[in-house]
Formats: C-alpha cells, sequence, structure tokens
C-alpha cells in the first residue's frame, strides 16, 4: 500500500493535515505549495462610494469594521468596533448598519456595499427578494464578494 502512494501520489497540494498523514505513513511526497490568488479591490461606479464590512469572532474578541471609499479608492470614513454577542451573522449586521449610519451622517445616498456573508445578504433581501438593492429610493446595490482561501485581502 505504500509504495503504491508513493508511486502515484507525486504532486500533492500542501497543507498541514497531509503532511502529518504522509509522515505517519512513511510517505515522502512532493507537495506543491499553492500559488496566492491576487485580488484586488474594483471601485465603485463613478458619483458612488463603496463600503466594504466584515464581522469576526474569535476567542481573543469579537469584532466589525467597515471602510467607505469613493469611486477612485480614496478612503471617505473607516471604522472599527467590538461586541460581546459570539454571532458572526450579527457583527456582519452590525457592520453594514454602522457602515449605513455613518454613510448617512456624512451625507453620502449613492452606495455600494460589499460584504462575505450570504446569511447577512438573505437578512437584507428578506423572504420576498425584494430588499434594498431593488428599492431605487435607497440606491444601494448589495455585492457578495468571496475571496479564495488563498488570498492576501478580502472585501
Amino acid at each position: 500500500m505504500q509504495l503504491y502512494f508513493q508511486r502515484n501520489l507525486t504532486n500533492v497540494n500542501e497543507s498541514a493535515s497531509l503532511r502529518i498523514l504522509a509522515a505517519r505513513l512513511g510517505l515522502k511526497l512532493n507537495f506543491k505549495v499553492p500559488a496566492p490568488n491576487w485580488i484586488k479591490w474594483a471601485s465603485a461606479e463613478e458619483g458612488s462610494h463603496m463600503l466594504n464590512t466584515d464581522g469576526s469572532v474569535h476567542d481573543n474578541g469579537n469584532g466589525f469594521g467597515g471602510i467607505i471609499r469613493d469611486s477612485l479608492g480614496n478612503v471617505t470614513l473607516a471604522y472599527v468596533g467590538s461586541s460581546h454577542k459570539p454571532s458572526v451573522l450579527f457583527l456582519e449586521l452590525l457592520a453594514i448598519a454602522k457602515g449605513l449610519q455613518y454613510a448617512k451622517e456624512k451625507g453620502i445616498s449613492n452606495l455600494e456595499v460589499n460584504l462575505d456573508s450570504s446569511g447577512a445578504i438573505n437578512i437584507i433581501r428578506g423572504p420576498s427578494h425584494s430588499g434594498p438593492e431593488r428599492n431605487p429610493d435607497l440606491r444601494l446595490k448589495l455585492t457578495k464578494c468571496v475571496a479564495p482561501k488563498y488570498a492576501t485581502s478580502v472585501c
């Protein structure tokens, strides 16, 4: 069995668990390190602003934040916060709510919102999917932004 694996597993994507398994089985494999998948921030449409938000839950604290940029990529506003609630969805929604509040205070009315939470998007859209992106009065565009596993930055 060991000989079979040794001959047939020549190039294997690197991961800690595969390295441990190979060591336990006495296999000498060629691990290939995946190349980073670079992601470039896409600016908002001309005359618009873009809000990028995120929330996270960790052992050492829960937080959220966001950044509002103009169509040239210039930072208009950035914010961070924390919460005792251990819910990523709650923090994602809080990040969006705070960003919308700050945008309103700054007089920004044409805003694109980018986030990485399908749950938050579904809550905002509601069960009938007649959410803000279909309401021209809000002029709010929701975009799901998901980064690949090896990205160095996320939306």
